[in-house]
């Protein structure tokens, strides 16, 4: 990097790959990763609620491990270390097949499958003798919370950050992206 000495070490790659173990342990040993404190007694159900989902993301959905890990590791080497937390919204697709159904039970199916939050296409349809067989194509969008490491030189903070990272003016996350993965984005994006 400019304005860095070109003099490699490598007592400090084995210090910090020696400890990362025992730090991330200290975080990653229990089912507790975070615990919400509640401010009065009426907040406790709500403290708790929140310790297990937020828990259950990590440990859970996540690999808590590798996640404390990166994250450490790029904190220790590079000055900073980055979490992306985001909501992510994808497209779920399940095709699903049904045979000799009355008019109004075909009705009840697909209206059930729309209640349950989803679009729903006959793709298939067969009558015989006033029964229904149908393929149908659920898509429903699922939302779910997603936690990454971030590289650090993926970040790009205000030069007038003073202090507090939640009080510079900009935090942005900028990666380069292939020219075929922004038409995949593009595609994503298009209603359909």
């Amino acid at each position: 990097q400019e304005d860095r000495s070109s003099v490699v070490v490598r007592s400090v790659r084995d210090v910090v790959e020696w400890m990362l173990p025992s730090l991330v342990r200290i975080f990653v040993a229990s089912d507790e990763v975070v615990r919400f404190d509640p401010v009065g007694p009426e907040d406790e159900p709500l403290a708790k609620q929140e310790t297990d989902t937020i828990n259950h993301v990590i440990t859970k959905r996540h690999n808590a491990f590798e996640l404390f890990y990166d994250w450490f590791k790029d904190a220790l080497i590079q000055s900073g270390g980055y979490v992306k937390v985001y909501w992510d919204e994808s497209d779920v697709v399940n095709h699903e097949t049904y045979e000799n159904l009355e008019p109004t039970e075909l009705v009840m199916v697909v209206q059930s499958l729309e209640e349950y939050g989803g679009k729903v296409e006959i793709i298939e349809h067969e009558e015989k003798d006033g029964l229904h067989s149908v393929k149908l194509r659920c898509t429903r969008t699922k939302g779910q919370i997603c936690i990454e490491p971030t590289p650090p030189e993926e970040v790009l903070v205000s030069k007038d950050a003073r202090g507090r990272l939640q009080d510079a003016p900009f935090v942005e996350h900028r990666c380069r992206k292939t020219r075929s993965e922004l038409a995949h984005l593009k595609a994503l994006e298009k209603p359909g």
